[in-house]
C-alpha cells in the first residue's frame, strides 16, 4: 500500500491510475484518493451481476475496472446534460483504446469484434439508463 494525502492507495489502484494517467493525460486527478469516494465499477447497484461479469469479462481487468472507475467519479462530479454526454463518450474512448491491438488472426479478430461491441454496448446502455446515476448540478437539471 501507498499513502498519498492521507488516503492509502492498494497496488491495484497505484496500476489503474498509472493507466488513466497514460490514456487521459498526466495531469488527470488521483481519484484513488478521494475521501468518501467509492466506484460501483461496471453499471450501478440496480444492474444484475450476470451483466456486470459478462462486462468485465470482456476486456482487461485494469483497463476497464480504471475506465468504469473513472466515469463513476465523472458521474459524481456531475454537471450539465453536456458534462454527462462528455464523461460517455470519454468512457467509450477508453474502453476503445486497447480494442485495436489484437493481431488479424481469426480468434483475435473474435476477440476484437466482441471487446468492440461490449464497449458500444456499456455506452448505450449508460446513455439510456445512466441519467438516474449522474449528479445534475441544481441549475443544470434537465
Amino acid at each position: 500500500m501507498k499513502i498519498v494525502g492521507g488516503k492509502s492507495m492498494t497496488k491495484r489502484e497505484q496500476e489503474k491510475q498509472a493507466w488513466l494517467r497514460k490514456v487521459v493525460g498526466p495531469d488527470v486527478e488521483n481519484i484513488y484518493i478521494i475521501p468518501d469516494f467509492k466506484p460501483n465499477g461496471a453499471g450501478p447497484a440496480w444492474l444484475p451481476q450476470w451483466i456486470k461479469d459478462f462486462i468485465e469479462a470482456q476486456g482487461k481487468p485494469i483497463e476497464w475496472e480504471a475506465t468504469f472507475d473513472y466515469h463513476d467519479y465523472q458521474y459524481t462530479v456531475g454537471g450539465t446534460e453536456v458534462d454527462r454526454l462528455v464523461a460517455d463518450r470519454r468512457m467509450l474512448r477508453l474502453l476503445l483504446t486497447d480494442a485495436p491491438k489484437f493481431s488479424f488472426w481469426p480468434d483475435d479478430m473474435w476477440r476484437w469484434w466482441r471487446w468492440r461491441r461490449a464497449a458500444k454496448a456499456c455506452y448505450w446502455i449508460v446513455r439510456e439508463l445512466g441519467a438516474s446515476e449522474f449528479s445534475y448540478k441544481p441549475e443544470a437539471m434537465p
